[in-house]
């Protein structure tokens, strides 16, 4: 499977994937001293209000080659991408620039506060975002250092989440230790307030210590309420979800960890739709002629002939009588036998 990595602007303006830019925000900490934080925001292309994804970068930084007026990474625009073909909000927040680094961002004194301040953000009046953000459908995914952020923000002893809550979360390939919070491992008292899943990799040393699954036994034995699972991706390394065919080729990743990178890809979608099923988009027929190459169609919208009447990122899904359509919605005065309706090729 090709990732394709697409080009982008330099400074602010980033193209991200299919033309999708960034709008600059800033994100405030309610900590004792408050932290204003940099982040990109991409806002889906429906006004109404829409599902939302916190982001929380990994231990390597938000930025391309570490530079804040650069665009975000790569694999990070690929995320925007995915979240926009869905019809979602995605916020990336900076949690190291503004603090010098990630020696004082710790994931489990500092961070949980950044992914607060960006579901707080979301929730606001400001301008970008009020009415068009649905406050029961704010998610959170989080790589390494972040995952961990997201894994501590998420303890049932978070003040913050009675207020501002997460609908779900998921880790890629985080570090459950966390320096021995919530008890530490062999005694851990960690409960999760909203569904987690831990997306981990079989040769990372971060797994393999056997953290993730012990924190997730005493979970069990204590009864937590909310589901916290594992999958584990044989042969794959940390990072695994900036693999690409060309990484690949070059021998910075290997088949196991593109493998790995498209499963937890799906993962974290389902796991999204299972908890949230309507974050999924409303189905909306738009008649015969409704897409066209000079008017696209966005997600689960149609009747659309090929993919040309699609989106970028969209493939135009041939449907068979009342089949199900990925992603979307089904019911409504849009759900029409044998009509034809633009889908995320991912």
């Amino acid at each position: 499977m090709l990732r394709s990595l697409v080009g982008s602007e330099m400074c602010i303006r980033d193209r991200g994937i299919g033309g999708l830019k960034a709008v600059p925000v800033t994100v405030l900490t309610d900590e004792a001293v408050p932290t204003r934080l940099p982040a990109r925001l991409y806002l889906p292309a429906s006004p109404g209000p829409r599902p939302a994804i916190v982001f929380m970068h990994g231990g390597g930084g938000l930025y391309r080659n570490n530079d804040p007026s650069d665009v975000i990474d790569a694999y990070f625009r690929r995320w925007a991408g995915m979240a926009h073909e869905r019809g979602f909000a995605a916020l990336f927040i900076d949690s190291y620039t503004p603090r010098g680094g990630k020696a004082q961002a710790s994931e489990v004194t500092v961070r949980p506060y950044d992914l607060y301040a960006g579901v707080r953000f979301l929730r606001s009046k400001h301008s970008l975002v009020a009415g068009r953000i649905r406050h029961g459908s704010i998610h959170a995914v989080g790589w390494s250092h972040g995952g961990s952020s997201v894994l501590s923000a998420l303890s049932v002893t978070d003040p913050h989440f009675k207020a501002l809550p997460i609908r779900t979360a998921a880790i890629m390939y985080p570090g459950c230790g966390l320096y021995g919070a919530f008890g530490g491992i062999a005694k851990s008292r960690y409960c999760n307030a909203a569904p987690l899943q831990i997306l981990a990799a079989a040769l990372d040393p971060l797994y393999t210590g056997g953290n993730c699954e012990k924190r997730i036994e005493r979970a069990k034995r204590a009864g937590c309420a909310a589901p916290l699972t594992i999958a584990v991706y044989p042969g794959a390394q940390h990072s695994f979800d900036a693999a690409d065919l060309a990484a690949v080729a070059r021998g910075r990743f290997t088949p196991a960890d593109l493998r790995a990178s498209v499963h937890a890809d799906a993962a974290v979608w389902e796991g999204i739709f299972k908890a949230d099923p309507t974050a999924r988009s409303q189905l909306v027929n738009l008649g015969a002629a409704g897409c066209s190459p000079e008017s696209r169609c966005s997600v689960c919208h149609g009747d659309c002939d090929n993919d040309a009447d699609c989106a970028p990122g969209l493939m135009c899904f041939f449907r068979d009588g009342l089949q199900a359509i990925p992603g979307c919605r089904p019911g409504g005065p849009g759900d029409r036998s044998n009509y034809d309706f633009c889908v995320p090729k991912t």
